[in-house]
């Protein structure tokens, strides 16, 4: 089952939705300020653990192509919930 968000398919399974992804997403956030380290906790606090909000933003700030943030995203979800 898969969902598209922005112009990459994600996996259902790593878009969790409603509650869990506020919860889920405020026990990452200091995994993601390790992943990247140029995005301070407001940012990612702001993007709600939504996969499109983090990719532009990393996106952004790094001055990488849009296909390169949403892949790092994509990994990262994928580290997320292999722990």
């Amino acid at each position: 089952n898969f969902s598209r968000v922005t112009n990459v398919i994600y996996p259902q399974e790593f878009l969790p939705r409603g509650d869990e992804l506020a919860v889920r997403w405020a026990r990452e956030i200091d995994a993601a300020m390790e992943a990247w380290g140029n995005l301070d906790k407001a940012e990612l606090v702001e993007t709600g653990g939504y996969a499109h909000n983090l990719s532009r933003l990393v996106e952004e700030r790094y001055d990488i192509s849009r296909d390169e943030a949403e892949t790092l995203v994509r990994f990262f979800y994928a580290k997320q919930k292999e722990n």
